[in-house]
């Protein structure tokens, strides 16, 4: 009698729960919604590539920095990439006092040797997926803030986001955003 009755409750839950998706699915709302997760600000963005076999620091570098953030937020200029081509290694090197997750993807089209362990951006990198981004909590310098990427090729683009202190990139949304 027992077993008879968890199945029929299973299949209740079953039920309520395809029905609460196909509600979702029919007025266009998305889990971020149902939990009250909105409203987040950009992540400070990073932009390097190596051209031409350069090796050390990249040949150009963009930063655009969060404006309108909550917690601690370290410059932009405070984390720093190293691409050694001849020993094929790509360093992330965090000189901030705090710990900084960086979350990265390479250029579209930019990567010749795609084993390099980092998933290709979108076309605007700002919509890129949640799970298209390697994710890598990097301590502070004096903690030993550097990580390394094998397989680097000497051209190559990446984008590395991050958020403040006290926020992370938004799983949920279908944009980067720091919530």
């Amino acid at each position: 009698m027992k077993s008879s009755g968890l199945k029929v409750m299973r299949q209740k839950h079953l039920v309520t729960i395809a029905c609460s998706a196909l509600f979702l699915l029919m007025t266009g709302c998305s889990i971020a919604d149902i939990a009250g997760i909105s409203g987040g600000f950009t992540p400070t963005r990073i932009t390097a590539s190596w051209t031409g076999g350069a090796s050390g620091p990249p040949n150009d570098r963009r930063d655009t920095e969060a404006t309108d953030f909550t917690g601690s937020m370290c410059p932009a200029n405070a984390i720093r990439f190293n691409n050694q081509t001849d020993g094929a290694v790509l360093t992330l090197i965090n000189e901030c006092t705090i710990l900084v997750t960086l979350y990265v993807c390479y250029t579209k089209g930019s990567l010749t040797q795609p084993n390099l362990g980092l998933k290709e951006c979108a076309t605007d990198p700002l919509e890129t997926s949640f799970s298209q981004l390697s994710i890598h909590p990097i301590s502070s310098l004096v903690g030993g803030g550097a990580e390394d990427y094998r397989n680097a090729t000497p051209a190559l683009a990446i984008n590395a986001f991050f958020c403040s202190s006290s926020t992370a990139i938004n799983p949920f949304s279908d944009k980067l955003e720091c919530i």
